[in-house]
């Protein structure tokens, strides 16, 4: 049986995922993030996050195939209040 690679829970996440978060939201150049990556920066469960995005609760998601992205300055407003 093969294990998942990506933590699906939040007391999986590690300092260093949390600060590898950070740094792709405080990155200007990027439009998008990752979801595992806004999971980790909200501190939620990926299929927590999962069932809000498909709810059109959890702002700034976009699904783009099978792949779910969240939109940095969305995310960064949520977050912090900021753009």
């Amino acid at each position: 049986m093969m294990q998942d690679l990506e933590p699906r829970s939040p007391k999986d996440y590690t300092e260093e995922m949390h600060a590898d978060a950070v740094r792709k939201l405080d990155d200007e150049n990027r439009v998008l993030v990752d979801f595992i990556d806004a999971c980790v920066l909200l501190e939620i469960s990926r299929p927590h996050a999962y069932g809000l995005a498909r709810k059109d609760e959890l702002p700034g998601c976009i699904r783009l195939g099978n792949t779910w992205k969240v939109r940095r300055a969305v995310l960064k407003k949520f977050l912090y209040g900021e753009e």
